[in-house]
């Protein structure tokens, strides 16, 4: 198995071989308990927990049946004298001069649907339930309970006693002499065996496709009862030269078969796991059971009742060999597939959760809930139905952080037989890993040609393609006199698949080629980003007044003061920063000027005389 350490699985050679032990040739213990101790007038069963029942006393209530208690649903106003269950939801009644009834809702809410006092229930198929009676027609089944619809093929001297099913179509019902069967959901009906003695029962096992009768001689069927073999008592039964009586069984994937009651062995009960191939004699009744009327197995055939004809219901549930739990936890293995992922992963990392059923039972599995996870899983899925049989269940983990994940996820499951809702817990291991940070620029930045004394500004991209958040610490320039870089405040952090931009400016005072740097220092490393450009001239830029060539501003850098030279007619002054903002302003300036620039913060300025006398300044402190 795939993680012992979370469960173990017993197998159906496992399982018989522990029920053989318990329940061999030999005469083996059981212990059996009157239901009630009063008498039945009717009862049927659901499954194994679950029944309805009517006691002949003068109370004539119905009482659904839950384990061993019980609980009025319903005051009738006669006596019952049938019950049918159809499902969870519908049952049938008949009623002591008042006719038949239907029950919905759970079985709780009773509606009079026909006033015949001539009919008997029969039994019942998924879609319709089915009586008889000494009128016409002597057979006949209904959905509604008020219209009817007569079945033919079975005399009206041959009264059917009990019926069963394979599916909605094809359905069986016995007489006391004979076997009849019907392909169209019970409307046409042909003989399938005669000259029987004594029947009164038929069990369908549904799983392994075989039918039974009882009586006189125990009858069995492969082919939908075209065909009847007799089945005789096997040699390791030494005291039973027959087997007679009257059958019942488990409608479940064991398809257990109780053959009890026979003429000559008294109440003795014989059991079949194997499809009547071999039998085991399991004790007779320790009280005085008469003949049966009546018998229901459940789960695997460990739980019986028994309906005998003086009206007392018996019950064991220690399965005549050990008791067996409605738990279907040993039935089944689980494990999940490990993840490895990175944390920077796109999408979902899918993986599945195996499941194996031992049980041939039904099994559903409900659904998938995360106990424990560092990561986000997605666990829906369409709930599977097990039969003995495995599934894979398509799953999603999304990693959130970096390491070892281990998960716990708990897997919801019940049988659709016995109705417990139980659970496992499986472990999950996702191996998440992380990039680390990685830094995504350009090479190079090319300002082209720009014009001496004025300025150009691009922008810079810095990117972070890793999984880490990459930390901008510092943008340094080669040569801050002519390219200048703003940025966030730094230290920036940058989250992966984001960035931030750089702002560099050029800003060339010379005519020529540049060939500068900018450092970009990060914990992912540091890059050097090559500066190119060049400073040029217009043909045109002399200035169109020749004394331009005697204004002069000095210091050049300035650090306190700043001087203008100005020998021409008066003109203004403004001193601009990089973002275009004047910082300095005189309306006239001739002859020596002088500013005050300690306010200022460093950098390149442009200063303009006039209307067309344009130079650079670096303020440095």
């Amino acid at each position: 198995m795939a993680l012992p350490a979370f469960r173990t699985a017993m197998r159906p050679t496992t399982l018989f071989l522990v029920l053989l032990l318990f329940c061999a040739p030999t005469q083996t213990n059981a212990t059996w308990n009157r239901l009630d101790n009063r008498s039945v007038a009717a009862i049927d069963f659901y499954n194994a927990h679950l029944g309805l029942i009517a006691f002949a006393d003068p109370t004539h209530a119905l009482m659904r049946i839950n384990d061993s208690s019980f609980a009025g649903i319903w005051a009738a106003p006669d006596v019952i004298s049938g019950i049918v269950i159809q499902d969870s939801n519908i049952a049938w009644a008949t009623v002591n001069n008042k006719g038949l009834y239907h029950g919905d809702k759970n079985w709780t809410n009773w509606v009079n649907t026909s006033v015949r006092t001539d009919q008997t229930l029969v039994g019942a198929s998924p879609s319709r339930v089915f009586l008889s009676s000494t009128a016409s027609p002597q057979f006949s089944w209904t959905i509604d309970g008020s219209v009817f619809t007569a079945a033919t093929g079975i005399p009206v001297s041959d009264a059917v006693v009990a019926m069963d099913y394979f599916t909605n179509e094809v359905l069986f019902a016995v007489t006391r002499t004979g076997v009849y069967c019907s392909f169209d959901g019970g409307t046409v009906w042909t003989l399938g065996k005669n000259g029987l003695v004594g029947a009164a029962s038929v069990f369908a096992d549904r799983v392994h496709h075989i039918v039974y009768t009882g009586g006189d001689e125990l009858r069995m069927s492969t082919d939908s009862g075209r065909t009847w073999t007799v089945v005789y008592a096997p040699p390791e039964l030494t005291s039973f030269h027959e087997l007679d009586g009257q059958v019942f069984g488990a409608h479940d994937c064991t398809g257990t078969l109780y053959i009890s009651n026979g003429y000559s062995h008294g109440t003795s009960v014989l059991r079949s796991q194997s499809q009547a191939q071999r039998f085991e004699d399991c004790e007779q009744f320790p009280f005085g059971a008469g003949t049966i009327q009546k018998g229901w197995a459940f789960d695997r055939g460990s739980l019986a009742y028994w309906w005998d004809i003086n009206g007392t219901c018996s019950v064991s549930r220690d399965g005549l060999n050990g008791l067996l739990t409605d738990s279907v936890k040993l039935a089944l293995d689980m494990s999940a597939d490990s993840v490895s992922d990175t944390l920077c992963s796109a999408s979902a990392q899918a993986f599945a959760v195996h499941i194996t059923s031992s049980f041939c039972t039904a099994i559903r599995i409900d659904s998938i809930s995360v106990i424990h996870s560092a990561g986000k899983i997605a666990t829906k899925f369409t709930a599977p139905i097990l039969t003995g049989s495995s599934v894979s269940l398509p799953l999603t983990y999304t990693p959130l952080v970096a390491g070892l994940d281990s998960s716990v996820l708990r897997v919801w499951f019940h049988s659709l037989e016995w109705g417990v809702r139980e659970h496992h817990d499986i472990a999950m291991i996702a191996m998440v890993t992380t990039l680390p940070p990685f830094l995504e620029v350009a090479n190079s930045v090319d300002f082209g040609k720009v014009h001496v004394d004025s300025a150009k500004t691009l922008t810079l991209t810095l990117t972070n393609s890793g999984c880490s958040p990459l930390r901008v610490d510092s943008v340094l320039t080669s040569n801050p006199a002519l390219i200048l870089a703003s940025s966030p405040p730094l230290p920036a952090v940058v989250k992966r698949d984001s960035g931030i931009k750089i702002r560099l400016t050029f800003m060339p005072h010379l005519v020529g080629d540049i060939i500068e740097s900018i450092e970009i220092g990060t914990n992912a490393g540091h890059r050097f980003i090559e500066i190119d450009g060049a400073g040029v001239k217009e043909v045109n830029s002399v200035p169109a007044n020749p004394e331009a060539e005697h204004e002069l501003l000095y210091p050049n850098p300035a650090s306190s003061m700043l001087f203008l030279r100005n020998t021409i007619s008066p003109a203004s002054f403004d001193l601009v920063d990089i973002l275009g903002r004047s910082v300095l302003h005189a309306d006239q300036t001739i002859g020596e000027d002088h500013f005050d620039v300690t306010g200022l913060p460093n950098g390149m300025y442009t200063a303009r005389i006039g209307q067309s006398r344009i130079t650079r300044v670096l303020i440095q402190h």
